[in-house]
C-alpha cells in the first residue's frame, strides 16, 4: 500500500510540476505560419533540397551543419522510409522566445517525427527527425 501511496504521490508532484512550464506560444509566432513553413521543410527534406533547409536556418544553426552533413544523416532514413503519404500529426509548442513545431510523417514504409524550432525571426534554431 506504502509503494501505491509513493507512486501516487510522485505522479502528483510530476502533474503539478508539468503544470508549472509553459508551453504558451509567444504573441510573435502564427501557429498556421509555424505549420506551413514545417510543412515545406519537411518537403524540401524529402525532395533532397537541403541547401534550401539550411538558407532557412539560423547563424547558430548553419555553424554547426551542412547541407553536406544534413544530407548524409538524413537521407538514408528517408529512402528507408520510402515516400511521403501524409502529415498525420502536428502541433505547435511555445517556449520562451522559441517556436518547436512537431510533424508525425507517414511514409510508404512508416513513420517518422520531424522537430523543428524557429527563433522570431523564423529562422530555424533546431531540427531533429527519429
Amino acid at each position: 500500500m506504502k509503494k501505491i501511496k509513493m507512486l501516487f504521490l510522485v505522479f502528483l508532484m510530476g502533474v503539478v510540476l508539468g503544470g508549472c512550464t509553459t508551453s504558451k506560444l509567444s504573441d510573435v509566432y502564427d501557429e498556421e505560419v509555424l505549420k506551413k513553413d514545417a510543412q515545406g521543410i519537411v518537403n524540401m527534406l524529402c525532395d533532397e533540397e537541403y541547401d534550401k533547409v539550411v538558407d532557412k536556418m539560423s547563424e547558430n544553426l548553419k555553424d554547426k551543419i551542412s547541407a553536406e552533413r544534413l544530407k548524409e544523416s538524413l537521407q538514408p532514413i528517408i529512402d528507408k522510409l520510402g515516400n511521403l503519404k501524409s502529415i498525420s500529426k502536428e502541433g505547435v509548442i511555445g517556449n520562451e522566445d522559441l517556436a518547436t513545431v512537431v510533424e508525425v510523417v507517414e511514409f510508404d514504409n512508416g513513420k517518422a517525427q520531424f522537430t523543428i524550432t524557429y527563433n522570431e525571426d523564423m529562422k530555424l534554431e533546431g531540427l531533429y527527425m527519429k
